[in-house]
């Protein structure tokens, strides 16, 4: 838009067709960039999981809709939703936003969100989310273990590492930001120990998953 306006003004100036010219070629990129933005906003697809103060809250996209899914505790007509969950909603292009609760989660037929034995499970284009909070029961070891792409913990409800390491092959550990910074910092320690990738929410803000 600035290279229009700059060769409009010289255009206009000096009266010479090669800066009409350029004008055209100019606006002919810009609306070549406009339907490539288009076109990746269209086949978008990622998953966001956001830093908020002892608040927990996921957002699946895909192309211009969103399913978020928050906790009890977080509202929409809330200030930390307005300053943190609406403006990136608006910077990705998304239109069209479906919120719903956690614990909702057995109650969608239209989502692969489900709860079992306390956790979470979304299978979100073939990736795996597990959510770890303080209501999920303890797991029998099963006999293979299961996939985990993103192991995503919650209200201080880990304690010990392994006992999740013998259950779930875990891709990344994500540690929310109501866990505290003491749980939060032995949870990066355990998993940097382990080989495992981590990113917590509170000190490297959302993690987007493309």
């Amino acid at each position: 838009l600035y290279g229009l306006l700059i060769c409009w003004l010289l255009f206009w100036r000096l009266r010479r067709l090669r800066y009409l010219l350029l004008m055209g070629l100019v606006a002919l990129g810009l609306c070549g960039h406009l339907v490539y933005a288009a076109l990746i906003q269209h086949a978008q697809c990622k998953v966001v999981c956001y830093s908020l103060d002892q608040h927990q809250a996921v957002a699946f996209i895909q192309g211009s809709r969103s399913t978020l899914w928050t906790d009890d505790r977080l509202d929409m007509t809330t200030r930390e939703y307005a300053h943190h969950i609406a403006p990136s909603h608006v910077a990705w292009g998304v239109t069209q936003v479906a919120h719903h609760r956690f614990t909702e989660a057995s109650q969608r037929t239209g989502f692969p969100l489900r709860s079992w034995r306390g956790l979470k499970v979304a299978v979100f284009r073939g990736r795996c989310f597990v959510f770890v909070h303080k209501g999920s029961l303890p797991l029998h070891l099963p006999s293979t273990k299961l996939r985990a792409d993103f192991l995503v913990v919650e209200d201080n409800a880990v304690t010990s590492l392994q006992p999740w390491l013998d259950r779930f092959d875990v891709g990344m550990l994500v540690i929310g930001a109501s866990n505290t910074r003491q749980r939060t910092q032995r949870l990066k320690q355990a998993a940097a120990q382990q080989g495992i990738c981590s990113h917590a929410l509170l000190q490297e803000g959302a993690l987007v998953v493309e």
